[in-house]
């Protein structure tokens, strides 16, 4: 019996592929880090079953192994991947890399290699009316301004129409916002997120900007909290002392995705007689324990405690 084989020895690129906004998407917030895993897991998929990859622990472990990295960062990159719509996110949540541009291109190689028996698994097949396709995934934002522009014409169209019409028009365009969010809502938001972190945030164009484009597209203010709140509880963010958790972090389409839902309540362990659980961080033990703030170094030993005064940890 022949033995069939599934995988590819190698498969084509697209030249302009570096210039699809997903891919500077991931290169902004992971750098060559994020591109350099991204194109590794696509080798795994198209070396191993040709046109999907089951992602479990197992598969994780080895990508960090080979990387030198921690699985928390790779499975970070695996989530954002999915969030900016570069792998297929039902089939990710699913435990399943793949994505409709994965699937063509193995079907085109196998066309080319003239294979015969070459099919995809129906519980991992994508068609071309599935609603999560990279080519269709709506994250960019520069669209939502026509929309505006189309309604306002509508609404001010100098045809004859009767008063009827005329309020049908007006209709149309009723959920569209007709002033940009007050400014204070941002001075509440960047007020409430120095509250949470501990931090001294100031009000900036390019973040209010980022808010108010979130606001627009039917995000909350308390929805870009909670991405803060959820992300300071994951381990990875935790020991790099939550630099990376900016206001800016919070106000991304794609961070919205992977923490407005992601809260993690189980205790975190942090060092000697150290864990973090519901947004906050204690040390000693089950019985008597004390908090300590969120951006403190961390904690030297078991013998040493919290000074509030001097800010530090001081032996006892």
């Amino acid at each position: 019996m022949a033995n069939f084989k599934t995988g590819l020895a190698y498969y084509n690129v697209d030249t302009d592929r570096y210039q699809d906004i997903k891919i500077k998407r991931l290169k902004k917030d992971f750098g060559c880090s994020g591109i350099a895993i991204y194109d590794y897991i696509l080798c795994q998929v198209y070396r191993d079953k040709g046109c999907f990859l089951a992602w479990d622990e197992n598969t994780a472990f080895d990508v960090a192994d080979y990387f030198g990295v921690k699985e928390t960062l790779i499975n970070e990159i695996v989530q954002y991947c999915g969030a900016v719509c570069l792998f297929d996110k039902e089939l990710l949540a699913r435990g399943i890399v793949t994505s409709l541009s994965i699937q063509s291109r193995y079907i085109d190689m196998c066309n080319r290699a003239k294979r015969k028996d070459a099919v995809i698994p129906k519980n991992v097949k994508i068609t071309e009316e599935s609603p999560i396709i990279p080519e269709e995934c709506n994250i960019i934002t520069e669209e939502s301004p026509i929309i505006t522009e189309v309604c306002d014409k509508v609404k001010y169209s100098k045809v004859k129409n009767s008063k009827e019409n005329i309020s049908s028009n007006e209709d149309i365009c009723r959920d569209e916002p007709r002033h940009p969010p007050p400014k204070d809502d941002f001075k509440k938001f960047i007020a409430d997120f120095n509250q949470i972190k501990g931090s001294r945030y100031k009000v900036t164009k390019s973040v209010q900007a980022s808010f108010n484009a979130r606001l627009k597209e039917g995000y909350t203010a308390e929805q870009m909290l909670q991405v803060l709140k959820n992300a300071m509880l994951m381990k990875n963010h935790i020991e790099s002392s939550f630099q990376y958790l900016t206001p800016e972090f919070c106000t991304r389409i794609a961070k919205l995705e992977m923490y407005i839902n992601n809260a993690q309540t189980k205790p975190v362990n942090l060092g000697p007689g150290e864990w973090m659980q519901n947004g906050k961080r204690y040390y000693g033990d089950k019985n008597n324990f004390s908090e300590a703030p969120l951006d403190a170094p961390k904690r030297p030993s078991a013998q040493y405690y919290w000074n509030p005064k001097l800010k530090q940890w001081n032996i006892q």
